[in-house]
């Protein structure tokens, strides 16, 4: 966690395990789009609703209704079951990105990651970068819609975040969303 004041910056090494890959599933899955989330819960709860009312015997819904009711109260676990398989799916068969130590280094301009099993290095310039977020335990910097690089904050000083949280706000504007 090397900082210089000249060139503003920063230099850690990271990597990611089984329980962060789940974090950012679960994020990716129901809070990337906050929209998506609050339409899942809105529907969700006037599901119950009408089930509660139809099964008390105060408002008789039609059968199709609550059959289309039955059915969303059943997918939304099964939306779990899904995202825990998808991360099941994933470990099994990485070999790149869990517990694999990559080096980052950030400034200004661009993001280098270095190192992993595959000692590759890639550059991402800011300005090309799709969205970023920062979340309670993670900055998400997003390559496209489905990829990002995983900054675990736990390898930063305050300092470190800060710096970063400028970088997203200069550099992407309205495509950074900090919700830590």
């Amino acid at each position: 966690m090397e900082q210089s004041k000249e060139k503003k910056t920063i230099s850690f090494t990271s990597s990611i395990d089984k329980r962060d890959y789940r974090k950012i599933a679960y994020f990716n899955v129901f809070f990337k789009d906050l929209k998506m989330l609050y339409l899942i819960v809105m529907a969700g709860i006037a599901s119950l609703c009408v089930l509660v009312l139809h099964f008390t015997g105060r408002i008789l819904f039609p059968d199709f209704l609550i059959y289309v009711c039955t059915i969303f109260i059943v997918l939304i676990p099964l939306l779990f079951l899904v995202t825990e398989f998808m991360v099941y799916r994933f470990l099994k068969s990485d070999r790149l990105s869990i517990n694999n130590a990559h080096q980052y280094t950030i400034d200004e301009e661009k993001i280098v990651t270095e190192g992993g099993v595959e000692k590759a290095r890639a550059e991402y310039l800011w300005i090309y970068l799709y969205k970023a977020y920062e979340i309670k335990d993670y900055f998400l910097l997003y390559i496209n819609q489905e990829q990002a690089l995983i900054l675990p904050k736990r390898n930063l000083t305050e300092e470190d975040s800060e710096m970063i949280r400028d970088l997203m706000r200069k550099n992407l504007r309205k495509r950074s969303d900090v919700r830590a």
